[in-house]
């Protein structure tokens, strides 16, 4: 009796020293659970300002990635930003068009519109979290347009890891928590009601529950990625979360395309993008299978979307201008 009462005291110290920040370890089945007001799932741009804002409006916040928070995901290799400001000029009808023409007219208007108006806001918190823009010689702003799209402007951040470190911090800064590497798996829900969230530490294996009042889903593009693109992590974990539990799915037919060499299939290094290299988005005609040339409004317009819908792929461009010792001058790059 006396070593049942030990081993009992023991085992109640263990698990008093696991309770903190609301969080919980049942010992017996190795499974870890968390309450909090709003849970966050992914990590990037998306869910970090997600959850920065619900924790500074008063919520108990827990973000969670299945990778680490700063370093995961598509925000690490993004450097530009669509910032829409009626003070500089910009005419938000003439944005809608433009925006409408590079995806060929099958964006949602209704939310391309609460993006732009929203994505100033978003720019000072930026500022405010200490990200610093690209800036003309004389101080100004610089703002890059591409022709095909119209007349929005992009911005461009000096140091993209920087940025991340520093949304990092803000998360932290704003009293929201962060779980990493734990893959979410399922949606919780009662009573037709979402309430949380399950998933498995990709550490120690453990079984995470998330409980929860609001679960807002931040997990990012999905496409398939080539070997060797470096956010190929992007697939679709939350949209089969969201449909498993009952959520309507649409636009799921075009996805986040990207191209390839055909020389060089997983090269990602250095100037990606950059004629040097001989990968990048098509700027000119594109070819598809059957030999037929057509021409795409902007780089990853939906123009190539289509053809592959119809079968004539893979869709692919020449590009004559460019030679590398050994290699053809019109050697194809196709999409994948």
């Amino acid at each position: 009796m006396m070593m049942r009462q030990r081993k009992s005291k023991c085992w109640l110290k263990r698990k008093r020293t696991l309770e903190f920040a609301g969080k919980w370890r049942n010992e017996m089945t190795n499974e870890i659970q968390f309450s909090s007001d709003v849970l966050v799932i992914g990590g990037g741009m998306a869910g970090c300002h997600a959850a920065i804002n619900a924790s500074k409006n008063g919520a108990n916040v827990i973000l969670v990635d299945k990778g680490y928070v700063s370093s995961s995901g598509q925000t690490p290799y993004a450097d530009s930003y669509a910032v829409y400001n009626q003070e500089w000029g910009d005419d938000l009808d003439a944005w809608l068009e433009g925006m409408g023409k590079g995806g060929d007219y099958l964006n949602n208007r209704a939310w391309t519109k609460k993006f732009l108006e929203e994505s100033y806001r978003c720019y000072e918190n930026m500022l405010d979290f200490g990200v610093i823009f690209h800036r003309n010689p004389d101080g100004s702003l610089y703002r890059s347009k591409i022709e095909e799209f119209g007349p929005q402007a992009t911005l461009f951040i000096n140091d993209k890891a920087d940025t991340c470190k520093k949304l990092r911090d803000q998360v932290l800064k704003s009293g929201a928590k962060i779980v990493d590497k734990v893959m979410m798996t399922d949606l919780l829900k009662k009573d037709e009601r979402i309430c949380g969230a399950v998933g498995i530490s990709a550490k120690e294996g453990d079984f995470y529950v998330f409980k929860a009042k609001a679960v807002i889903i931040c997990t990012g593009a999905a496409g398939l990625k080539y070997t060797g693109w470096p956010i190929s992590e992007l697939t679709a974990d939350g949209d089969m979360m969201a449909y498993r539990a009952g959520a309507s799915i649409t636009g799921k037919e075009f996805n986040d395309p990207h191209f390839t060499s055909t020389v060089y299939p997983a090269y990602v290094g250095p100037g990606f993008f950059r004629k040097p290299v001989g990968c990048g988005p098509p700027t000119l005609k594109l070819e598809n299978a059957n030999g037929e040339i057509f021409y795409p409004l902007a780089p990853f317009c939906m123009s190539a979307e289509f053809e592959v819908h119809k079968g004539n792929m893979p869709i692919r461009w020449r590009t004559p201008t460019f030679k590398r010792a050994g290699e053809r001058s019109d050697e194809f790059y196709t999409e994948t």
